[in-house]
């Protein structure tokens, strides 16, 4: 008995512990982001600020020892921004570039494929054939390509001196991180830096243990979220009040900006499903960002209406037939 009243306070504190780190590592990230939004308002008409800004923040998140950031320009990759290299794995490092998309290296891969791509030791991987190796000294890599409506427009790789795997939550973070930035570089080059500013003051973190429901249906459409960490799923009731697994969302995923465009009621039931660490933007605060940025507002509505069109069709179709909701929603949001 005394044992176990002993540990209750120890896995409290561990339980703690472990909230705070994820909520350090929000911030992080937010931070990181924020970063890359006030230098793409700051320089409009050099990119290149940008592409270091991703490069410096994606080393720092992933643990990498160096980062290149790529651009994809008449179907050649070609280096876009570079960080943590010297000067000597730098030269090494560009004679491999431009190059077309293939199994010669992560980013060739990534880009080819559009998928991410993990080689945790290239001197074992018989199809890796960049020049440089030997000068750039690098063991492990990970690719991630950058895809805006669909196409690439470019890539991030992030290389370790050490043989052995990146962790999946790195992994899950340098695609987040990828998408935010493809997402940057596409909405947010002439925004004035005082509404960047102002945006990222405005998203507020929140913590949903496993099991707790963020909204239900029904509820007021009072907040737009973006998933930190951990994951949710999206359900729905049907015609004889069965509920019914619309879609299952992770890291960098989003949700409830349909409510936010159309000011009405929540149609879906998001519950966490582990331990879930959310970013929220109220709605008074979501409006007056889309209202100001007109280009944001046309894709955000777009892709709500989108999702909207694809729940509509999903939940008739699963209850003639239980058809299955992956291919029907837009695969950003699955």
């Amino acid at each position: 008995m005394e044992s176990d009243l002993q540990e209750a306070p120890a896995a409290s504190d561990q339980a703690r512990g472990t909230m705070a780190a994820a909520l350090a590592e929000a911030l992080e990230q937010q931070a990181a982001t924020s970063e890359i939004l006030r230098v793409i308002s700051s320089s409009p008409a050099d990119i290149q600020p940008v592409f270091d800004a991703i490069a410096r923040s994606a080393v720092h998140l992933c643990h990498g020892q160096f980062c290149a950031v790529f651009r994809l320009e008449d179907d050649l990759i070609q280096v876009a921004g570079l960080h943590g290299m010297s000067a000597e794995g730098e030269r090494a490092y560009r004679q491999g570039f431009p190059l077309k998309a293939g199994p010669g290296s992560a980013i060739g891969r990534a880009i080819l494929d559009q998928c991410v791509v993990h080689i945790p030791d290239i001197k074992a991987d018989l199809d890796y054939r960049l020049p440089g190796m030997a000068e750039m000294k690098f063991r492990s890599v990970l690719g991630v390509p950058m895809v805006r409506d669909g196409v690439v427009i470019g890539g991030i790789a992030v290389g370790r001196s050490i043989a052995g795997p990146f962790t999946e939550d790195r992994i899950q973070l340098l695609r987040t991180f990828a998408d935010q930035g493809a997402i940057a570089i596409a909405l947010f080059r002439d925004v004035a830096i005082t509404t960047l500013d102002q945006l990222a003051t405005q998203f507020v973190s929140e913590f949903r243990p496993a099991g707790e429901s963020i909204y239900r249906e029904g509820d007021a459409g009072d907040k737009f979220f973006i998933i930190v960490r951990g994951t949710v799923s999206v359900t729905t009731r049907n015609a004889g009040d069965q509920s019914i697994r619309l879609a299952a969302l992770q890291d960098g995923d989003y949700f409830g900006e349909g409510e936010m465009i159309s000011r009405g009621r929540r149609t879906t039931t998001v519950t966490a499903t582990t331990p879930c660490l959310v970013l929220a933007l109220r709605a008074e605060h979501f409006h007056a960002m889309v209202n100001q940025l007109s280009l944001l507002n046309k894709v955000v509505t777009q892709m709500a209406l989108g999702r909207s069109l694809s729940t509509i069709c999903s939940v008739g179709r699963r209850r003639r037939s239980h058809a299955v909701w992956q291919g029907l929603v837009p695969n950003a949001w699955i």
